[in-house]
């Protein structure tokens, strides 16, 4: 399901854009930044109707992509469409909401916290969705047979899944400024 935004300047309202737009936000704040994640959202971008130049020069990129090969088309992209960047710490909540959204509407939901865990380093995970780290752990522990696991009190195979989705629910509802697409 893709987010809605409210109108660029050219554009009807409540348009949808790419699920990955959450991740966009991100890649001038995190080093190392997938870039085929950028030409994934541009093709998703173009799929959904826009049309701007820099936007088809990204989605027409090749992958695997070179980070600063994609780099100013992704900057440009962004200022064609009007949408705003994020720095610091709401940029890595905007990264990490494109995974907790997921959990929390139930979508694959051991796939998706791993990829959280896995998507960037430990330390912004430790600072921003800690949690999330620690029920990662939880559930290799369970998956490894480790019974009792110590990463999250209660926790066990049986209600795993669902401690985890209701922790996304409440992430998501603590940090909804700074995940939002409103422009």
């Amino acid at each position: 399901m893709p987010c809605y935004s409210r109108a660029f300047s050219y554009l009807s309202n409540m348009r949808p854009v790419s699920d990955l737009t959450c991740k966009i936000f991100a890649f001038s704040a995190i080093p190392e930044f997938p870039a085929d994640v950028l030409v994934d959202w541009a093709y998703e971008m173009v799929q959904l109707g826009y049309d701007t130049p820099d936007l088809l020069m990204l989605a027409a990129t090749s992958k695997p992509a070179n980070y600063f090969e994609v780099l100013e088309y992704a900057k440009a992209a962004m200022a064609e469409l009007q949408l705003p960047q994020k720095t610091g710490g709401d940029a890595i909540i905007s990264f990490y909401s494109f995974y907790i959204k997921k959990i929390a509407a139930g979508e694959n939901i051991k796939q998706n916290l791993f990829a959280l865990c896995d998507a960037l380093p430990h330390q912004l995970l430790i600072d921003y969705a800690e949690d999330f780290r620690l029920l990662c752990f939880a559930w290799e522990d369970l998956d490894c047979g480790r019974i009792p696991q110590y990463y999250w009190e209660g926790a066990d195979s049986y209600n795993i899944r669902m401690i985890v989705q209701q922790q996304a629910v409440e992430w998501m509802a603590n940090n909804k400024e700074a995940y939002k697409i409103d422009f």
